[in-house]
């Protein structure tokens, strides 16, 4: 069996990924590393990777105009956030760019990018997990119960089994 007949699909089936929807989204570092910082009395202290983190997740709005940023957090091993994509509000070629899906592969493809540059790392260090964690928000009290849980992950992190 092949890697991708053994992955499962964490999708919705029969869910359009490209309407403007919220969602929120985790993504882990690759073997849950701890990447970009640490967490120091209750915050998040980011490091230069965690800035690179941080910086290209809010590059992502000047590359697609269509998508807001909502709520986010860079953690020692992982990241949260919230975006919002309209995508279907604009032509159906920037549309297309707007499935989530290319979204966090491109979110993901440039932090690695940049991290490697600065470290020259010919062998490509591996940053990201395969993947990532969605969920579609469906109403305001969702949302805004996210948004909390955003704000408070790092009062959180010493629960976390990576903790380091």
């Amino acid at each position: 069996m092949s890697e991708n007949q053994s992955r499962k699909n964490i999708r919705l089936k029969n869910f359009n990924y490209a309407s403007g929807r919220y969602y929120f989204i985790t993504i882990c570092c690759y073997k849950q590393k701890s990447f970009f910082g640490k967490i120091q009395k209750e915050d998040m202290t980011l490091n230069s990777f965690g800035q690179i983190a941080y910086q290209e997740w809010l590059n992502m709005h000047e590359k697609r105009v269509n998508l807001k940023l909502d709520k986010f957090i860079i953690m020692p091993n992982h990241m949260h956030g919230i975006i919002n994509s309209d995508a279907m509000t604009g032509e159906a070629s920037l549309a297309l760019t707007n499935v989530l899906g290319n979204i966090i592969g491109g979110y993901k493809s440039a932090v690695t990018k940049e991290i490697n540059k600065r470290i020259g790392d010919i062998n490509k260090t591996e940053v990201w997990q395969r993947s990532y964690w969605d969920r579609v928000i469906r109403n305001e009290t969702e949302l805004y119960e996210i948004r909390n849980y955003i704000k408070n992950n790092p009062l959180s992190w010493e629960l976390d089994k990576y903790y380091s």
